[in-house]
């Protein structure tokens, strides 16, 4: 075992970071100094610790609780932390290239402009992540779980998605060029300005807006006012709908295909084009869907 490992191994089970470093004389970013490549910092407790900037390169972080831990800047390339914690973690701007995170727990962990490219992500758990400007490309998300996350402006190009869980997520704007999304859960995922360019298993998925969709719905509103109940997406008897609603329902089979695929809303959103959509039960569509249809 290292001395540094064995020093860690001291940590009381409850204690805090800065209390821990303060009975072992030393400051919160020590961690810091580490400059050998392949440190042994498995099944460790880590949660709270300052690792900002640390280099810990090839690191073995296998199991290791980095529970809220800042690590910001840090060089994790190639570094083992297959079933780590890192819930809440703080990785803005970290180099995890080629990293090995089979099985990690990212929930709600801070992951903008990180480096993650070629890395491993099978079966771990970013749910609610935040990877906005992050660098994706070549990763492996294979059955992650993804609900909830924000991908949004993130480089996705060539990485496999298969089977995960993107209910929710926010892929506004990313590029999804030659991305693998066969069996991925997409409903509610918004996937607006998307580059999805030689992606695999997109079917359902519209590459560009249904053509006057929006006037269709519009003229469809005033020959039939009282269709309109903006409170459901589709009511039981078929006769009322709401804006989103009636946008896939007169998009025919497409529209049909991507409700399947994408959820009511999100299909719409696709499927009629534009932004700030007049989706919620308070909106009133008819000005939206005038100015729209003018823009053809």
């Amino acid at each position: 075992m290292t001395p540094i490992k064995t020093q860690l191994k001291a940590r009381k089970v409850g204690q805090s970071w800065q209390e821990f470093c303060h009975e072992i004389n030393q400051p919160t970013n020590w961690l810091e100094s580490i400059k050998k490549p392949g440190e042994d910092l498995s099944h460790l407790n880590l949660r709270g610790a300052n690792l900002r900037g640390a280099n810990l390169r090839g690191a073995n972080l296998q199991d290791t609780s980095l529970f809220e831990s800042n690590l910001e800047g840090a060089n994790l390339e190639g570094a083992d932390l297959r079933g780590a914690d890192l819930i809440w973690a703080y990785l803005e701007g970290v180099n995890l290239k080629g990293a090995n995170l089979q099985g990690a727990n990212l929930l709600w962990a801070s992951l903008q402009r990180a480096n993650l490219q070629g890395a491993n992500l099978f079966r771990a758990t970013p749910k609610g992540a935040n990877f906005r400007w992050a660098n994706l490309r070549e990763t492996t998300l294979k059955e992650a779980n993804l609900e909830g996350a924000n991908l949004r402006l993130t480089f996705l190009q060539g990485a496999n998605l298969q089977e995960a869980n993107l209910r929710g997520a926010n892929l506004q704007s990313s590029n999804l060029q030659g991305v693998n999304l066969r069996g991925a859960y997409l409903k509610e995922a918004n996937l607006q300005g998307a580059n999805l360019q030689g992606a695999k298993g997109i079917e359902g998925i519209p590459l560009k807006p249904f053509p006057g969709l929006a006037k269709k719905v519009l003229n469809h509103l005033r020959l039939h006012p009282d269709s309109l109940d903006q409170g459901v997406w589709h009511c039981e008897c078929g006769t009322k709908h709401c804006c989103a609603g009636l946008a896939t329902l007169l998009a025919g089979d497409l529209g049909q295909k991507a409700e399947e695929r994408l959820g009511v809303a999100s299909a719409a959103k696709l499927l009629l084009g534009g932004e700030n959509h007049p989706f919620d039960p308070g909106d009133d569509p008819i000005p939206w869907l005038e100015e729209r249809a003018q823009r053809g």
